[in-house]
């Protein structure tokens, strides 16, 4: 600033140690040029390799998003084999451009933790209506392709949802609803609390099916079995939701449609006192 003739001045907090700032110039850099006296050399030739290899993806993206993302009257319809044939970077820079066509959104940008949590579903092998919900939108796989809309998109039965976010779809008007419990919060005894820490993620929301069994306390019970005691039969019995990570079956949520909530014996806890909880707990949005 001096040799270009600036007037300048500094700003009475950089002499504090309140700010990461601070700290990375007053604790990191020096170790960091004694250790390395041409760390400024190496940075700018990281940032123009990095600059160069970004126009390149850039403009690979350019020759295959069309092929890749194109926008239906329902929102974005996103081909499945395709993307997943192109290199990560890439598929990374396409979801951005199906982003920017739900018209309803633009203005607010997606984030690089939504970008994961639609790769973890693009790139998986997902079964018939697979959903994510991503900042105010939905990602749902349905034959060949993936469907992103705008807004929570109910689901038909046989729903599969990944959930991430506090709202979850599921069957129709019914959410799936998620709620942070500090230390020392009060919460209903018979409600399904996790410590999410000891789960094998990431979590599903789905519909029950044929087969499906959970370990209770007591022992091991099929859902149907459940779903019986409880008096739920016929298609009440598409609407149950079950949570599952990847040890299988962790809880029933049949409370909201007459039956009980119900945790698998690996998720119970002895005390709750001084740990971080979700509960989870389903409702019915009515216009």
């Amino acid at each position: 600033l001096q040799e270009a003739g600036f007037v300048w001045s500094e700003d009475s907090t950089n002499a504090g140690g309140d700010y990461t700032r601070n700290l990375v110039r007053q604790r990191l850099i020096p170790v960091v040029r004694e250790v390395f006296p041409g760390y400024r050399r190496a940075l700018s030739a990281l940032v123009g390799k990095s600059e160069v290899l970004d126009d390149f993806i850039a403009d690979e993206t350019q020759l295959t998003a069309a092929d890749v993302v194109t926008q239906v009257p329902e929102g974005v319809r996103i081909d499945a084999v395709r993307f997943n044939s192109l290199p990560k970077p890439i598929r990374e820079r396409v979801l951005y451009q199906g982003w920017g066509l739900l018209s309803s959104i633009k203005g607010e940008p997606l984030s690089y933790r939504s970008v994961r949590h639609a790769l973890e579903l693009l790139e998986s092998d997902p079964r018939e209506n697979t959903s994510v919900v991503l900042q105010g939108s939905s990602l749902t796989y349905s034959g060949d392709a993936f469907l992103w809309q705008a807004g929570r998109q109910p689901l038909a039965v046989g729903y599969v949802s990944l959930v991430y976010s506090r709202e979850t779809p599921l069957y129709e008007s019914w959410v799936l609803v998620r709620s942070e419990l500090n230390p020392g919060d009060g919460h209903d005894r018979l409600a399904v609390v996790v410590d999410e820490q000891m789960l094998a993620l990431p979590i599903i929301a789905r519909s029950t099916r044929t087969g499906d069994r959970i370990l209770l306390k007591e022992g091991t019970k099929s859902v149907a079995s459940l779903l019986g005691e409880w008096g739920l039969g016929g298609s009440q019995r598409g609407l149950v939701p079950v949570l599952e990570d990847r040890k299988g079956v962790f809880a029933v949520l049949g409370r909201a449609y007459g039956g009980k909530d119900r945790l698998a014996k690996r998720c119970l806890l002895p005390t709750l006192a001084g740990k971080r909880c979700t509960l989870y707990s389903v409702l019915e949005y009515k216009d």
